[in-house]
């Protein structure tokens, strides 16, 4: 039974983080549309570590295929691909509201027009630029990169959600991720869950990949709950427009700071 509910979490947490389809039989042998969405939350490193998967095996493909150029430009595309461009949306949304200069309400409803301003656009070109850049400094060296990349991106996303507030306090997307009731808060608090996962999964990619790999991936997830905290104390919390901004922001920290660690490795 257990289990059961644990893979029917993880498969809520793949069909919101990415626009990779399910069997519907599969859903519904498992119960994933009756399963609410705060308890996909601990699953969202494991959506990463496949999403990371994909990213490598896409990489040998295009790596022999096309010059390191466009088969870097590819593998960003691709990651937009596999998620819908879910996490870009926030991005932008958060980019628009932040800059505006504005109160916090204005803020809160800044991120939630579905129209995109000049911030938020200028916001984007610069994120996959340095996403770019930062594919083909690093050549035939990324792949532990592209495993550990949406790793970071979404350990820091559960514990956007795990450890802060909810800004717009149940009227917003990310509301969809806290436990509604009481009990299930208390139930699910301390967020023990998604500790261990989190703990569990960065472990995996210090087993396949190393232990630089393991430094790389928590300094970069560290550097997005410092980003979190920082928000977090000027919404009074925080939105699903901000999860998806510190998994972009985590996945190009991630980035860098491997392109510094090779650099000094080397």
């Amino acid at each position: 039974m257990v289990v059961r509910q644990w893979v029917a979490a993880f498969l809520v947490a793949w069909l919101f983080l990415t626009r990779l389809p399910l069997p519907s039989r599969l859903c519904r042998w498992f119960g994933a549309h009756e399963t609410p969405f705060f308890r996909s939350v601990p699953f969202f490193p494991w959506v990463g570590l496949v999403l990371g998967g994909l990213l490598l095996a896409a990489d040998a493909v295009l790596g022999w295929l096309f010059s390191p150029l466009l088969s870097a430009l590819l593998l960003v595309v691709l990651l937009v691909v596999l998620t819908g461009g879910l996490h870009l949306d926030g991005w932008m949304d958060t980019a628009d509201g932040l800059f505006s200069g504005r109160d916090r309400e204005r803020i809160l409803s800044i991120m939630k027009d579905s129209r995109v301003g000049a911030f938020g656009v200028l916001a984007l070109v610069l994120l996959l630029l340095l996403k770019w850049g930062g594919l083909v400094e690093l050549g035939n060296e990324r792949g532990p990169l592209l495993l550990l990349m949406p790793v970071a991106g979404r350990i820091a996303m559960s514990g956007c959600v795990l450890f802060w507030p909810d800004a717009r306090a149940g009227g917003g997307m990310g509301s969809l991720f806290h436990a509604p009731t009481e009990a299930e808060k208390q139930r699910f608090r301390p967020p023990w869950r998604g500790v261990v996962s989190m703990l569990a999964a960065s472990l995996v990619i210090w087993a396949v990949t190393g232990l630089i790999e393991w430094l790389v991936l928590w300094l970069a997830v560290a550097g997005g709950w410092v980003m979190a905290s920082r928000i977090a104390r000027r919404l009074g919390g925080l939105t699903g427009d901000v999860y998806g901004a510190v998994n972009e922001a985590v996945e190009v920290m991630a980035l860098y700071v491997y392109v510094l660690m090779t650099s000094l490795t080397a």
